[in-house]
């Protein structure tokens, strides 16, 4: 019985030293306070800045230069969004896919993943908006100084014969976006041009003109 308990000590030590030889392989344990995101994902400590990104308690990734506040989780990987030592928003990529998130200023960032755009902004309640989720081309936002943003997405394409040339003719919608709404208001007509981008420009706080077609011409009063 004596042997026993030796040997049962020694057990328990030996387990002990090699835990501690191999730290990488536990799971930490998370006190509070712990920002709980959802599916499995969790910022610690709350709040801070350097703090890190887990998922299932397992680290991710730690952002030195940010306080980490929130994500948006897409097929590819991740948008995070932190705010920096100025308290402004900065939002960044994580997945294995190469993507790039560019900062749009006034609240608003592009994301792009392969030949997928997505249009996002910070919400009042600090979260990540996506404008547009069910599209991949949202871009071009225009921002008029005041409250209001202009983007537009491709709705549409179809080759045309023109002249004895095939040309691809794209058909767009076009969206507005107020600061201080979160619902995205989408004008009713659909604008068609044979450039991949639309043009269209503030020219005026309330007012969005749009070229398009063969030179034809609309201004909005918004």
């Amino acid at each position: 019985m004596k042997n026993f308990i030796i040997f049962f000590i020694l057990c328990v030590t030996a387990t002990g030293l090699i835990a501690k030889e191999n730290p990488e392989t536990e799971t930490p344990i998370l006190k509070a306070p712990i920002q709980d995101l959802g599916e499995n994902y969790s910022i610690f400590p709350e709040n801070k800045a350097g703090n890190s990104l887990y998922l299932k308690r397992k680290k991710i990734f730690t952002r030195q230069d940010l306080n980490l506040r929130a994500i948006l989780v897409t097929k590819e990987g991740l948008v995070h969004m932190g705010l920096n030592e100025q308290s402004q928003p900065v939002m960044g990529w994580y997945g294995k896919t190469v993507g790039k998130v560019t900062n749009l200023k006034d609240g608003f960032f592009q994301l792009a993943v392969g030949n997928k755009k997505k249009l996002l902004r910070v919400g009042k309640e600090g979260t990540i908006q996506d404008l547009l989720p069910k599209s991949n081309t949202p871009g071009g936002l225009v921002y008029n100084g005041q409250n209001k943003a202009a983007f537009s997405h491709i709705a549409s394409g179809e080759a045309v014969e023109e002249g004895g040339k095939t040309k691809y003719l794209y058909t767009f919608r076009v969206h507005i976006v107020s600061k201080d709404q979160k619902n995205i208001r989408t004008l009713p007509k659909r604008y068609t041009s044979y450039n991949f981008n639309l043009d269209y420009s503030w020219i005026k706080p309330n007012v969005l003109e749009i070229k398009y077609g063969d030179g034809e011409v609309d201004q909005l009063k918004l």
